[in-house]
């Protein structure tokens, strides 16, 4: 297999989010909604938000997660960066509401939300959250795939839409490959068991084969028992959300983006229902199926940035 071809996708990718973000930089910034959980997906973008991030020539003054955050004081110059990911739209609610808050709290600042997957099946949330974006003159919402871009510009018309790959592509290909293993034989179904997945007959397509969700998401490390032991502390007030930040970052984010690539390295073929499966597939010269979530998300971002013919890359639409 010719992992240069798999690098020289990446490397496109990657170009693409710094020409069309770097510029917006141009400020000391603050980074808000991280993934403080086992979500290795999650984690990825984060990393590759990292990355990307430390290549300009400024500053983090502050970051946090939606459990740890708590505002800090920072001038109008300060740009404000919300986490990208699949969290935009009444899907995960929860997020959505944050995403909101901020953008409610910084009126003067220039907020960036790196690339989201954005769906709505209420569309009374849709008009409601639209709303409420309209009133920020300076918002600049980054959707992953054509669909999600599209809804963006047809309803928050008075912000800011860029389309612009998944953050994750920002994770330098040399710096994944301190983590890899040498691989066996069975291919891989990753199987994510939340309530975006789909129903998959894995069968079909294979005989020799491992079913597994992340590692991280099946059996929780002692580095996410004690990020979960940190976090109850803090919303208990008995420990600093400055512990639970600095932790998060310096421990619990490295572990995880070692954990998923010896875990995917170590398969020839990947079958996968979670997106960041295929991207970090990518990512390390791996042959991939992405297989639809329940609302269109991978069939979305195949189709938008991975339609290229390809024997090694495939999107199987159930």
């Amino acid at each position: 297999m010719d992992e240069n071809k798999f690098e020289k996708k990446v490397n496109e990718l990657c170009s693409e989010i710094y020409q069309k973000l770097s510029l917006l930089i141009d400020n000391d910034y603050i980074l808000v909604d991280l993934p403080y959980h086992s979500n290795i997906g999650d984690v990825l973008i984060w990393e590759g938000e990292r990355q990307f991030l430390s290549k300009l020539p400024y500053k983090c003054l502050y970051k946090a997660s939606m459990y740890t955050y708590k505002k800090p004081k920072v001038d109008r110059n300060t740009i404000v960066l919300i986490h990208g990911g699949g969290n935009w739209g009444d899907v995960w609610r929860g997020s959505q509401e944050f995403h909101l808050k901020i953008i409610q709290e910084y009126p003067h600042n220039r907020i960036i939300v790196f690339p989201q997957t954005v769906h709505y099946d209420n569309l009374c949330y849709l008009t409601r959250d639209a709303n409420v974006a309209s009133k920020h003159p300076r918002l600049t919402i980054c959707a992953r795939d054509l669909i999600s871009y599209k809804l963006l510009k047809e309803n928050y018309t008075s912000n800011n839409i860029l389309l612009v790959p998944d953050m994750a592509f920002c994770i330098p290909i040399s710096y994944l490959a301190q983590y890899k293993q040498a691989h066996q034989h069975r291919d891989l179904f990753l199987k994510r068991s939340d309530k975006e997945l789909v129903p998959f007959e894995i069968n079909r397509f294979t005989t020799s084969y491992l079913v597994k969700d992340w590692p991280s998401m099946e059996n929780k490390s002692i580095c996410s028992f004690l990020l979960r032991f940190f976090t109850i502390g803090q919303r208990l007030k008995v420990i600093p959300s400055f512990w639970v930040d600095y932790f998060a970052d310096n421990v619990v984010r490295e572990n995880l983006v070692k954990t998923g690539v010896s875990f995917l390295s170590k398969h020839e073929y990947i079958y996968t229902t979670r997106l960041h499966g295929a991207i970090l597939a990518l990512l390390l010269g791996k042959r991939f199926f992405l297989i639809n979530n329940n609302y269109g998300k991978n069939k979305n971002f195949f189709e938008t940035w991975l339609t290229e013919k390809d024997e090694d890359i495939h999107f199987l639409d159930i």
